[in-house]
């Protein structure tokens, strides 16, 4: 008898899925676009825009500080920006890898996707550690996230394995 897969099983493929794909995606443009990235018209455009918002307003003073963490951000990745984003676009790989073994209800896949999510995390900080306050809080958040995928995946299978020695 063929095993059914849980609607967990798809409902978390798939919220992986889409956020792996965008990621993929993102880093391909990232390196086919490198001249403009690393280019100073990238930074002239934030920086106009930075001068066009208000900073009295809240929202907008919130936005100008996001937008000066993004040129920051950019400055410490063209520093090796062919490094960082090829291994961004392999490790996204690996990710998908992953939910490809999990979707054909291989538990390796879990596994995997820990190893995928702990290079993901890892990689981000050491690129990034230099960036003060709003990094660590999504360093932090990613943990969180990826801590509870995994562990949403690993329940799933677990229940897969009860159910088979059952039956």
């Amino acid at each position: 008898m063929k095993t059914k897969r849980p609607p967990l099983l798809i409902v978390l493929s798939v919220l992986s899925a889409i956020f792996i794909f965008f990621n993929i995606y993102q880093e391909m443009v990232y390196l086919t676009k490198k001249d403009y990235f690393t280019g100073s018209e990238y930074f002239d455009h934030q920086e106009e825009a930075i001068e066009k918002l208000d900073s009295s307003d809240s929202e907008e003073s919130m936005t100008i500080e996001m937008k000066k963490v993004e040129i920051e951000m950019r400055k410490l990745d063209n520093e090796n920006y062919t490094r960082n984003h090829g291994t961004f676009l392999f490790i996204f790989t690996v990710g998908l890898i992953s939910l490809l073994l999990m979707y054909q209800l291989n538990i390796k896949g879990v596994g995997l996707y820990a190893f995928y999510s702990l290079m993901e995390i890892s990689n981000r900080y050491f690129i990034y550690r230099e960036i003060d306050g709003f990094f660590q809080n999504y360093v932090i958040l990613n943990i969180v996230l990826s801590l509870a995928f995994i562990s949403a995946y690993y329940s799933v299978f677990y229940k897969l394995k009860k159910q088979n020695e059952n039956a």
